[in-house]
């Protein structure tokens, strides 16, 4: 559900651990062809206390564009950008030892047109489960002869149909994807074609089948019913492996935000918070700005107070930091500079690093030096939106912008986080400062804005009553700069 306006009120922060690093989070969204397949993953995975997102998208070569676009239509928000997506369910064995019941995650996906994809949680399946080269194909390949003839042309481990097409869509929303399968029918196991025709193309039961299916040959209900069972074994183990697969696929994401927090006030955690657990980041690294350029002269607070601040303020939130890399470091800062140091010292790749920004910076993003490394190479970029600018509009103007450089213009549409555009709040608090008199408590009078931690410390520093300080950038501002870098 999009979130309004009323979810970032003070009453939900103050006073409260924020916690963004528990059990019961959503850390992934898991599709699965059938509901029969869904309804076993998502009570496994509840067993566990995992309270993830699990959706039946149907069955068949297309059914994850099919589920995309019928999601689209109805005005549903898909997993965002970065966000952990995983494929699970059933497959066929091509060889040993890939058995009935034995559990896979995939390492390859070759698609039925002769695209391979590999799988970004490929390297996050723990030992619960092996690796396997998965062959997807047109239609369900579930006889003996047929599945021995598909291992000797493509070398392929398992056969299933739909993750070919899944891959392609989780390749174009820039998802955090992995395939995990539980073997239904090894080598030596005939999948006859009675059973494959109960699934209806949705994902559903087709009963007029089964009915057909069980008037023609009574005893069919016994294979049936044995069936089902070892199947909902083998994916109530699936649970467990997707409950591992996202759990080390998330433990290490983490959100970086920066701004120069002068004051650092309530939007700015509630927009952290938020986002994080939109994006599926358990860490928050907030990062006050240094010298940013064109910025040599500053009326706000110094180094350390713009520090201390921000400590206060983000010290009820559960996996948030506070880093003082671009504080510690001399000469102008640059936010390019930050995420190559965070990720040599963290030990952090692109896939692990989120760097959330603003509409105004993601407009000017073009003009941040080495920009292009940062959002190809460093970091997936997120962008919450700010008036002017709601979510739809500054999906259109980014997707517009970028497209005219040469960049996937419906990546960057994608990368807009879906919340309310709420204006930042640091004037008004530098303002109100200003006009307090000797009898108003300060921390009474921007109650609504601060922490009321923040503002006992703005109170015992005196700051903000002598002068303004600038509207505050978002990290190293390197938008500001008058001429461009690439």
């Amino acid at each position: 559900m999009r979130p309004t306006g009323k979810e970032y009120s003070v009453a939900k922060i103050e006073g409260k651990m924020i916690g963004i690093t528990d059990r019961s989070m959503t850390t992934a969204t898991v599709l699965c062809p059938t509901a029969f397949e869904a309804s076993r993953i998502r009570a496994a995975l509840g067993g566990l206390g995992c309270a993830m997102d699990v959706r039946c998208i149907g069955v068949g070569a297309h059914a994850a564009s099919r589920w995309a676009a019928r999601e689209s239509a109805r005005g549903a928000v898909l997993p965002a950008r970065g966000a952990v997506v995983i494929l699970a369910g059933l497959a066929g064995g091509l060889r040993a030892p890939f058995v009935r019941g034995s559990m896979w995650c995939a390492s390859k996906v070759m698609a039925s047109d002769g695209r391979v994809f590999v799988p970004p949680l490929a390297a996050a399946a723990s030992g619960g489960a092996g690796r396997a080269c998965v062959v997807s194909v047109e239609r369900v390949c579930g006889s003996r002869a047929e599945k021995s003839a598909l291992h000797a042309n493509s070398g392929g481990d398992l056969v299933d149909v739909e993750s070919g097409g899944f891959c392609e869509v989780a390749a174009a929303f820039g998802w955090r994807f992995g395939v995990v399968r539980a073997v239904s029918d090894g080598i030596d196991d005939d999948l006859p074609s009675w059973m494959s025709s109960l699934v209806s193309v949705d994902g559903s039961l087709a009963v007029p089948a089964l009915v057909r299916a069980v008037a023609t040959a009574p005893l069919r209900t016994v294979a049936l019913a044995r069936w089902g069972a070892m199947c909902s074994r083998a994916l109530a183990r699936a649970g467990e492996v997707i409950a591992q697969v996202a759990a080390a696929a998330t433990i290490r994401r983490t959100l970086v935000f920066g701004g120069t927090f002068d004051p650092p006030h309530w939007m700015h955690v509630r927009m952290a918070v938020d986002a994080a657990r939109m994006l599926g980041c358990p860490r928050i690294v907030v990062i006050p700005a240094g010298r940013a350029p064109l910025r040599d002269a500053v009326d706000g607070a110094g180094r350390d107070d713009r520090l201390a601040m921000a400590r206060l303020a983000f010290s009820q939130v559960a996996g948030a930091e506070v880093d003082a890399v671009e504080l510690d470091r001399e000469g102008e800062s640059f936010t390019v500079d930050t995420l190559s140091f965070l990720a040599a010292r963290d030990g952090l790749t692109r896939a692990d690093l989120v760097l959330l920004i603003g509409a105004d910076q993601a407009l000017q993003f073009d003009r941040w030096r080495s920009w292009r490394r940062i959002a190809d190479e460093l970091a997936q970029v997120a962008v919450v939106p700010r008036p002017p600018w709601d979510t739809a509009s500054l999906a259109r103007a980014l997707a517009e912008k970028f497209a005219a450089l040469g960049c996937d213009g419906q990546a960057w549409a994608r990368a807009v986080l879906p919340m309310p555009a709420v204006p930042m709040a640091a004037t008004e608090v530098r303002a109100r400062w200003r006009g307090l008199g000797d009898g108003v408590q300060a921390p009474d009078a921007t109650r609504d804005l601060i922490d009321p931690a923040v503002a006992r410390f703005i109170r015992e520093r005196g700051l903000y009553r002598d002068a303004d300080s600038p509207a505050a950038p978002t990290m190293a501002n390197d938008a500001r700069r008058t001429k461009a870098h690439d």
